[in-house]
């Protein structure tokens, strides 16, 4: 049987700069050269070909180095929401297409779109043995892509609702989070890449569930709760299947969150608020 606790929480300040300059911020990724946020823009459309998306980059304590990193000149962004990073490029999905951008030139480099697939909703993008990982929350599909070659296949079809992932290595577990449709709840569910074909199975969490991250032997899960203002943040031990819940209230759109495993800190982008909170989280060994 599942056992619940609380999950902790000790809150670091965010400088009211920082909030200013993000505008419905989607997605966060730590690298060691600060914390890039992707922001859907001040026309929160995430499957509109507008052109007001960008990336921003903080500092690890919140404090704005560039609001508008990427693109840096040439190329626009729409809905950037999920990131990955490989060999110094900076790959982000953006409706129909994912972009790369060499974070050293900030020029954009790769750009291969997925629109023959009928997508309108790549979410979250994750490594995974020098492929990306890609997920359509609207086809219910996970693609894998060769940066490489511009190639895509399918991964893995009929997973429900697709949003945020989480690849372990050591056991070749691709742990989705899964927002849901028509109000009914989502759910956080694994998928084995150490068979000769992919399988997938649900685990215990349910919720309307975004963005995974890793601290420790824990998967930090965000879920949009019921609305606005009622969004939390739960724990799910990779190892053991214990679930932490989270009581917190007054997340506003919790979406694609960064860790730092070591320290237990965690970048959480609060889309419906246009900010970007940090906190500490407490998880027990």
């Amino acid at each position: 049987m599942l056992q619940c606790r609380t999950l902790a929480f000790a809150a670091l300040l965010l400088p009211p700069a920082a909030a200013a300059q993000l505008a419905a911020p989607e997605s966060a990724l730590a690298a060691p050269d600060g914390v890039y946020v992707s922001n859907i823009g001040t026309r929160p459309a995430p499957s509109l070909a507008d052109g007001d998306g960008y990336i921003a980059r903080l500092t690890p304590d919140g404090t704005v180095r560039d609001s508008r990193y990427l693109p840096a000149a040439d190329g626009a962004l729409n809905a950037p929401k999920g990131m990955a990073l490989l060999d110094r490029r900076l790959y982000v999905t953006d409706i129909d297409r994912i972009v790369g951008f060499d974070l050293d030139a900030r020029a954009q480099v790769f750009e291969l779109s997925l629109a023959a697939t009928g997508t309108r909703f790549l979410n979250d993008l994750e490594v995974v043995d020098r492929q990306l990982v890609v997920s359509a929350t609207d086809l219910d599909t996970i693609f894998a892509v060769d940066p490489a070659t511009g190639s895509y296949r399918s991964l893995m079809r009929f997973v429900p609702a697709p949003n945020g992932l989480y690849y372990d290595a050591e056991r070749r577990r691709l742990y989705v989070a899964g927002y849901g449709r028509d109000g009914g709840a989502g759910a956080l569910g694994v998928i084995r890449l150490d068979g000769r074909f992919p399988s997938y199975r649900r685990l215990g969490l349910r919720g309307r569930l975004d963005g995974i991250a890793r601290v420790g032997d824990w998967l930090v899960v965000t879920d949009w709760g019921r609305g606005r203002g009622d969004g939390r943040v739960h724990a799910y031990h990779l190892a053991r299947g214990r679930i932490l819940r989270d009581q917190l209230v007054g997340l506003d759109g919790p979406a694609d969150l960064a860790a730092d495993p070591a320290s237990g800190r965690i970048w959480l982008p609060e889309m419906l608020a246009n900010r970007l909170r940090i906190e500490v989280l407490e998880l027990p060994r």
